[in-house]
């Protein structure tokens, strides 16, 4: 005999199991998001054991070809950027290895592991100065295991018993090819009236207007640094560069300039005096001669941060040109930084002023002060590719009006270069760049704008 079911009874089954169904659902819904969320974590984790296994097998070369197809996506993290670069220093990726470390030294900037790396990098760079800065880091660490800290000291001991400790050698070549829009920095106005004399319209020779050209610049240097104590090093060094026009030979320019000073260093500040010369010809006839010196202090925080200041005087002098003889004076700073992010960005920002001025003071109309701005930044995308930028912009007040013009003269300059460096092979760099240039004046002829496309064929000596 089979029992009646009352209609309510089957509603209430029924509500229940539609009620559990929905619960179920959502349930394997959450389920799956949640794997889906914790999916790329497993990914990395997987990566990085991989990559450990590779270490422990003794086989660097590939954990790093397990680890390069990712850094565009995992660059920045530091556990990944820690052991990339233990594996590219171990597989002789050394350049690469420098990138990794210091990603993680702008993330962690106390991380002793990761610093103790980086000097040993720097080791088998031949970088002895910047190695040893890193190890006597590393060493005044609180946290240092006694073995870690035993191996560290035997390097600083051989660093010190080493007496050609530091003695650094370094030249280079550069081929530069472009075309530049206003070769002679010059308007383009064809005519001027001139209030000094009555306001007669003056037009300009041709010679005194914008021209472009085609160029070639070859250039050169080398420089030697080498310790006297443990704290005092010589530096000098000398540069040379030639640039070629074929349409406009009478503004082909060269210049040769060096320094030779002392750097003293007091922990983590380097203190520079130093003197300075140029050489510039144009047309292949002496244009300016510039005697000098500089003195600068240079401080490093965390080695990611640094801050410099410095002070600089020119004594200039214009054989052709000898009323405008006179001194130059300038005061700066400048605070540069590596950000964190997988593209180890780097930036910079800084500051100057001064002023220059003629020895004869009727020609007071010459003399000016100026005050600057300049910052920049560049981003690496692998040890290969990097991308720059940087701004420039200088205010000039002059004391006395120009006697053409009847009024003082007051100039903006501003500058902007983009570009990228390619290092396709050890010491070669390509460099394709641009340029824009231009000068905001209240007097129009002094009123010019520029551009400069440029493509650099360098390769470095050490």
């Amino acid at each position: 005999m089979r029992l009646p079911v009352s209609r309510a009874s089957r509603k209430d089954r029924g509500g229940r199991q539609g009620c559990r169904r929905p619960h179920v659902a959502c349930a394997f819904v959450l389920l799956i998001a949640a794997q889906l969320a914790l999916a790329p974590a497993y990914a990395q984790n997987s990566l990085l054991t991989q990559a450990r296994a590779h270490m422990a097998d003794g086989n660097p070369q590939a954990a790093y070809e397990v680890l390069t197809p990712h850094e565009s996506s995992l660059a920045g993290d530091p556990g990944f950027d820690y052991l990339l670069g233990i594996a590219a220093m171990d597989s002789g990726h050394l350049t690469h290895s420098v990138f990794a470390l210091e990603r993680v030294l702008a993330v962690q900037p106390d991380n002793v592991l990761a610093r103790a790396e980086i000097a040993r990098v720097y080791l088998m760079l031949g970088e002895l100065r910047t190695s040893r800065r890193e190890f006597e880091a590393v060493s005044s660490a609180d946290d240092l295991p006694p073995a870690a800290r035993n191996t560290i000291e035997r390097y600083l001991t051989a660093f010190r018993a080493t007496p050609e400790e530091g003695a650094d050698f370094k030249g280079f070549l550069a081929v530069t090819v472009g075309w530049d829009s206003n070769v002679n920095a010059a308007s383009d106005i064809s005519s001027v009236a001139i209030p000094g004399a009555g306001g007669a319209i003056f037009i300009l020779d041709p010679a005194a207007r914008e021209v472009d050209d085609v160029f070639t610049t070859v250039a050169g240097g080398a420089s030697v640094s080498f310790p006297l104590t443990d704290s005092l090093r010589v530096n000098a060094g000398l540069n040379a560069y030639s640039k070629f026009l074929p349409n406009q030979t009478q503004l082909e320019t060269q210049s040769v300039n060096g320094y030779a000073g002392l750097d003293l260093t007091q922990g983590d500040t380097i203190y520079t005096v130093a003197a300075q010369g140029e050489h510039f010809l144009l047309d292949r006839d002496t244009y300016r001669n510039a005697l000098g010196g500089l003195l600068q202090f240079r401080h490093v925080f965390s080695n990611v941060n640094q801050i410099t200041g410095y002070a600089q005087y020119a004594r200039l002098e214009y054989p052709q040109q000898s009323f405008r003889d006179g001194n130059r004076f300038t005061l700066g700073g400048a605070y540069s930084s590596i950000l964190p992010g997988k593209f180890a960005p780097t930036g910079f920002i800084g500051g100057y002023g001064g002023l220059e001025e003629p020895d004869d003071n009727s020609f007071d109309f010459l003399k000016y002060h100026f005050a600057g701005l300049r910052m920049g930044g560049r981003m690496r995308f692998n040890q290969q590719v990097s991308l720059f930028g940087f701004f420039n912009y200088e205010r000039r007040y002059y004391d006395s009006d120009d006697p053409l013009f009847n009024q003082r003269r007051e100039d903006d300059h501003y500058g902007v270069r983009v570009g990228s460096d390619y290092a396709f092979a050890r010491q070669w760099t390509f460099t394709p760049a641009v340029d824009y240039i231009r000068s905001d004046s209240n007097i129009p002829i002094f009123t010019y704008d520029r551009w400069v496309v440029s493509a650099t064929m360098r390769v470095d000596f050490d």
